[in-house]
């Protein structure tokens, strides 16, 4: 899950948008966590771990700093190339200088003077239609298995759920048609088997939760639609159903 950065040196500003986010995640089910406390780019910076996902950095121009705005969304560009940079600035003219840089911002928002109350609809804006973009990535993802006597191309939408093979490093892969055994732990899976709707809180299984028919909370298990039954225990039954919750 990716991480929302407001990188913004005026408290007022930073804490206005910190403020318009979390009402928007509170509105629906929102693949990214707001982080609240660590703003400072260095900061940000050292927290970034290459990742499909990306995060979403709300990065203000015009920064009093040791750095201005555009040096730090260029560093971000190199160490997140799938991130999602909101340029925030009070000045208009500031956006063509970004225009001639290679970092892609996805959104502009612009401060006018400093009634930040005015920026509210634009930080909603820029969420939905990275939300958008996230959801059809989401569709279009595909598992890749390159390996000796198996070479597959699996769309993240296909597969069922994920089960380890005991005392082996190996998994077998349920799809809506077929089954693959591949020589990879669920661990490993579930570092490439990104998407909001895949459950990782079982150390031996993944499932998609577009295929989950009910929680038996008696027995401690995940039914699909399929008629699956899989066992996932009392722990991986109590997060699946907070997982389901916070859908």
């Amino acid at each position: 899950m990716g991480v929302i950065y407001v990188i913004d040196d005026n408290v007022f500003h930073r804490e206005a948008i910190q403020k318009y986010i979390n009402e928007e995640l509170a509105k629906a089910p929102f693949p990214f966590l707001p982080e609240t406390t660590i703003w400072e780019p260095e900061d940000v910076l050292a927290r970034i771990v290459a990742s499909d996902v990306g995060n979403i950095y709300f990065l203000d121009i015009d920064l009093q700093l040791t750095v201005d705005g555009i040096d730090v969304a260029t560093a971000i560009r190199e160490k997140d190339p799938n991130g999602y940079i909101v340029f925030v600035t009070s000045h208009h003219e500031k956006l063509r200088d970004v225009m001639n840089q290679m970092v892609e911002p996805i959104a502009y928002i612009v401060k006018e003077g400093q009634r930040i109350e005015q920026v509210k609809q634009q930080v909603q804006q820029a969420l939905q239609v990275i939300l958008k973009r996230q959801q059809t990535l989401q569709t279009d993802a595909r598992l890749q298995i390159n390996q000796a006597n198996l070479k597959l191309q699996l769309a993240f939408a296909d597969i069922v759920y994920v089960e380890t093979v005991p005392t082996l490093k190996k998994s077998i892969i349920h799809t809506v048609t077929e089954e693959f055994v591949v020589n990879k732990t669920v661990k490993a899976l579930k570092a490439e088997l990104i998407a909001d709707h895949m459950f990782h809180g079982s150390s031996s299984y993944i499932i998609n939760t577009d295929f989950l028919l009910k929680i038996d909370k008696l027995d401690y298990q995940a039914v699909l639609k399929d008629g699956a039954i899989i066992p996932i225990g009392i722990r991986a039954t109590r997060l699946l159903t907070k997982f389901l919750y916070k859908k």
